[in-house]
């Protein structure tokens, strides 16, 4: 099959590799479609750890089964499914207490099994999902990052009525801005990037900053009648969001990090303290990704509109340029076969 590596950063190749078959309860899945997720390209980039090269990196996808184990009860040949794309231990604290999300022992798809940035991939039985007929493989793909979205919003409690900053008009960005909108918060979004606020307009996005034009805390200072956002939701995953976040969340208010920096904030402590703000973090989801794919089935949050490209595997070294520069929101990657 033909296949994504990364043999090192920056350097990432096509090349024919064998398909790895089923075990007793796999199932062996043709990729239809994948997605270029910001931690991909950040693993692309280097800026993210990889444990071993060469690697097949992906884990957003959806595809049609092809072969299945012999142990495996709930999928057949022909069966269109998208995955989980982790798969946590199942006995230790975190697993039992409902935070599989947070376990130790978690292995995931395109970090320490191969990813689907390629023709086949092979995956445990229990993360995969069964697509509905009517979806297309442009929404199904698009579960995995709905299912992020919908656990970094369902972490802000109530929203009817309620003023939220999301930094950061990326994929994700975009995803929490419906899902804010359907929950009766009024949305303000900020980014750098004209044609991403732009979108995000087309969205429902209440206001648009751009914060190369426009100060971000006087915009929120004026929106909210002085006092702050009552929630924030930084998605951009970078430093200077996560300082402006903590600046203009309303006394009281939440703080909810979902972007994935892996740099250092420059943040004071007396400042959360005297405001008594709170700061959640989330990563990755647990019981989201079966709502998200309810979500996707019944067609109710703009999914395609946050696509941006759809290009063949084989030019994704293409699409990677095209993230560097900051030109997409979500490139889809299309098997040629």
């Amino acid at each position: 099959m033909k296949a994504a590596l990364l043999y090192e950063p920056g350097n990432i190749q096509i090349k024919e590799t064998g398909i790895v078959p089923p075990k007793d309860n796999e199932l062996l899945i043709k990729v239809k479609m994948a997605g270029i997720c910001g931690s991909d390209f950040h693993r692309y980039t280097g800026d993210r750890p990889v444990r071993d090269y060469p690697i097949i990196l992906g884990h957003e996808f959806t595809g049609v089964v092809i072969n299945v184990g012999e142990k495996v009860k709930k999928f057949k040949s022909g069966d269109r499914v998208v995955a989980i794309p982790y798969f946590p231990c199942g006995k230790c604290f975190f697993c039992i207490s409902g935070s599989s999300n947070l376990c130790f022992e978690r292995f995931s798809i395109g970090i320490d099994i191969p990813g689907c940035f390629a023709e086949y991939i092979t995956v445990p039985e229990s993360g995969a999902k069964l697509v509905p007929e009517h979806v297309s493989d442009q929404q199904a793909v698009l579960t995995e990052p709905l299912a992020v979205a919908l656990r970094a919003i369902k972490k802000a409690g109530s929203l009817i009525g309620k003023k939220v900053a999301i930094l950061g008009a990326g994929t994700i960005g975009l995803l929490i801005l419906q899902l804010a909108k359907r929950s009766g918060a009024k949305v303000l979004l900020s980014d750098v990037i004209e044609e991403k606020l732009q979108l995000a307009s087309e969205l429902g996005a209440d206001i648009i900053v751009n914060v190369t034009q426009k100060n971000l805390f006087e915009t929120v200072k004026s929106w909210s009648s002085g006092i702050g956002a009552d929630v924030v939701i930084e998605t951009a995953g970078v430093p200077k969001t996560v300082e402006q976040a903590i600046n203009i969340i309303r006394p009281g208010g939440k703080v909810i990090i979902a972007g994935l920096s892996t740099e250092f904030a420059k943040i004071s402590p007396i400042h959360i303290a005297r405001k008594e703000i709170k700061i959640e973090g989330t990563i990755l989801y647990v019981e989201e990704f079966e709502e998200a794919l309810n979500l996707v089935s019944d067609d109710s949050i703009g999914l395609e509109r946050v696509i941006s490209h759809i290009i063949d595997l084989s030019k994704i070294s293409e699409a990677l340029e095209i993230i560097k520069q900051n030109k997409a929101t979500k490139i889809l990657l299309k098997m040629s076969s």
